[in-house]
């Protein structure tokens, strides 16, 4: 495209993804259960004719780390898709996080729970991405888009900074949409019960 439409404005030259990212430490016998609303996506796995509308073309989230010795950036522990993911009738999740030999007996898809071993290492980065194409898979009321959280505004670095936007670990700009993280040990999660009310996770303090 001519200028000024050939500056790419997105880390992977695609202007249509948009990511989350937090920083995770996971302390020994404690777990992570991340809660909030997924977005609906199109299924495309079996043979779908046609791509249906949807309020977001795809929806991922992964946690990374270093490796062993620190040897490789951005080592893929786990990656969840938006079709793998247990979901109740609001279309809200719970996804809990743990070393494998610390996993919760009800972080299990029956309890409503999508569970994923955390991985070796104690200090990772999770991301999110949220894929958005106008129009047919866009929320124009809560994606994490340039119109909802612009730059100048939702960049750290900038003097206008809105920390309320998306930067508190609790909804911002996009409502029930923005992932709460929470922090508690494993007998805490245990004893949440079965099926899991994701509004029954105590807060992080």
């Amino acid at each position: 495209m001519p200028p000024p439409g050939n500056i790419p404005h997105s880390a992977t030259d695609c202007p249509y993804h948009n990511y989350l990212i937090r920083n995770f430490f996971l302390g020994d016998h404690k777990v992570y259960a991340i809660t909030g609303r997924l977005p609906t996506t199109p299924q495309t796995r079996n043979r779908e004719p046609t791509m249906e509308k949807a309020q977001a073309r795809y929806w991922s989230i992964c946690h990374t780390g270093s490796g062993e010795d620190s040897k490789y950036q951005n080592a893929v522990y786990g990656c969840l898709m938006d079709d793998e993911i247990v979901v109740d009738s609001e279309n809200d999740y719970v996804i809990v996080w743990s070393r494998g030999k610390e996993r919760p007996a009800n972080a299990r898809p029956e309890c409503g729970v999508t569970w994923q071993d955390f991985g070796p290492e104690s200090t990772q980065v999770s991301q999110i991405r949220w894929m958005s194409v106008y129009p047919d898979h866009y929320m124009e009321e809560f994606a994490p888009s340039d119109e909802n959280i612009p730059w100048d505004t939702g960049a750290w670095m900038q003097r206008e900074f809105d920390v309320t936007l998306v930067g508190e670990n609790k909804p911002g700009v996009m409502g029930p949409y923005h992932p709460v993280i929470h922090y508690l040990s494993k007998q805490e999660f245990e004893a949440l019960g079965c099926p899991i009310d994701p509004a029954a996770i105590p807060d992080w303090r």
